[in-house]
């Protein structure tokens, strides 16, 4: 990595795919516009004072990419990435026996690594799958070779339908580990932007990987029980990709959370924000393990020369003002063309549509916004991101929901809460970065205050 990031980075909880790609865009050009996968746009500046603003709009990219996430394993106690599950998700956890995959390299003496799926969490919104990696002290010891006593390889990834590539003798993947793709009854689903993941180390060359992707109806068609297949397995030890031989194969259900599954159907509440814009809060699901609120907004009057799609992220607040770790995402988009072809994109942030010039379309999207189980009134708060030209967050609406009565109020805001340009920064930016990605404000951009920020 470029030395003079690598402090900075090193606070950012995510692989070393991510960090170095991240290095790369930095340093190829002065301001490189990257399309992000919610349909933000993240502009890079070499200005120094404004590296906090870029470290901070990375992370954002995290929650897509495999930042960590409220874990199964019993030893957790983080609940990061903004997925967090009510207190009895224990009565939820699906044991998994006999699916383990073992890979002995006999050059390093033969040792081995060991991979297992131990159990799964479904429902209606998510699959949570656990695993645990061992790796044998004949691997560890030939890792340390040359380096310290107490070193130890970090296992950065376990990936799984992405393909091992080799060049030159090096392998590596194609999507890093992110695990965008999951097999459905026979099926492959990409859900970019649908995926957080957690590597926790629980013992000397031994780690439980939590690996979970947001489904729902969208994907799931309805059905309570569905077949996964995960094939090319491979590790990430460091730098190194080590393919496994096999795969799991998993009949999967979400028939005994289903069963505590109550819908709460709102009542009439469009809301417009501003002119060919609607948004209703649609349904809210009361799963035994989260509160899933699905938010859907119709575009009018799109054209490919002017396209203005809101790309929010939200927290949950609970009835006495509280926030709550919160996990939203796009799960759907479509478009209707003036002569009533309609397309669903498979990326839902990503506008690469089938036609290069078109107006008077409509535009449609689907978001879930998803925490622990909450009840009573809330509050759905909506964050909007700039990134240009300087990175700044805003507060761009608040849904006040009574989940007895089933009622909704929305309210357009316009509050600036982070500013990377002035250096400006509310108490409510270090609420909205902790619950969103399970990390203090200072942790990454290592000033204990805003005015540290711009100097």
């Amino acid at each position: 990595m470029g030395k003079k990031y690598c402090d900075m980075l090193s606070k950012i909880k995510a692989d070393d795919v991510f960090k170095k790609d991240l290095i790369a865009r930095m340093e190829e050009k002065q301001q490189a516009q990257t399309r992000r996968d919610n349909g933000r746009y993240l502009f890079m500046n070499r200005n120094r004072k404004r590296w906090p603003a870029l470290v901070a709009a990375a992370l954002a990219v995290l929650a897509c990419t495999g930042a960590a996430m409220a874990a199964l394993y019993i030893g957790f106690g983080a609940k990061e990435d903004g997925v967090q599950f009510s207190d009895n998700y224990p009565q939820y956890v699906e044991p998994v026996a006999g699916q383990t995959l073992e890979k002995l390299d006999l050059e390093t003496g033969g040792d081995g690594i060991q991979v297992a799926l131990e159990s799964y969490l479904c429902d209606e919104g998510f699959l949570d799958l656990q695993f645990r990696v061992k790796i044998s002290e004949e691997k560890l010891a030939a890792f340390r070779v040359g380096k310290a006593a107490d070193w130890e390889e970090p296992l950065t990834y376990l990936s799984f339908n992405d393909p091992v590539v080799e060049e030159n003798g090096v392998r590596s993947l194609r999507l890093g580990g992110a695990n965008y793709t999951l097999n459905i009854d026979s099926q492959d689903i990409w859900l970019r932007g649908r995926t957080a993941r957690s590597v926790e180390k629980v013992g000397a060359g031994e780690y439980v990987v939590q690996q979970m992707w947001f489904l729902g109806e969208d994907v799931l068609g309805g059905k309570d029980e569905f077949n996964i297949s995960l094939k090319d397995v491979a590790v990430g030890l460091g730098e190194d990709c080590i393919p496994m031989e096999g795969g799991f194969d998993l009949t999967v259900s979400k028939a005994k959370a289903a069963a505590a599954t109550v819908v709460i159907g709102m009542k009439d509440n469009a809301w417009s924000p501003r002119a060919n814009v609607t948004k209703t809060v649609e349904k809210v699901s009361q799963t035994p393990l989260q509160t899933i609120f699905r938010i859907r907004s119709v575009y009018t009057d799109v054209s490919s020369e002017k396209m203005d799609i809101d790309s929010w992220n939200y927290l949950v607040y609970d009835g006495d003002g509280q926030a709550r770790a919160t996990y939203s995402a796009r799960v759907a988009a479509e478009i209707t063309y003036a002569d009533g072809t309609v397309e669903r994109l498979a990326e839902p942030g990503e506008y690469d549509f089938s036609r290069p010039s078109f107006e008077g379309a409509t535009f449609v999207t689907e978001e879930i916004v998803a925490t622990a189980t909450i009840n009573g009134p809330v509050t759905l708060r909506a964050y909007a991101s700039e990134y240009a030209p300087d990175y700044r967050v805003t507060v761009a609406a608040d849904y006040r929901i009574d989940l007895t009565a089933g009622t909704v109020e929305a309210e357009g805001m316009d509050t600036v809460i982070y500013d990377a340009g002035t250096g400006s920064m509310d108490d409510e930016f270090g609420v909205y970065f902790k619950m969103r990605y399970g990390q203090e404000v200072s942790e990454i951009l290592g000033a204990g205050s805003p005015s540290e920020l711009d100097g």
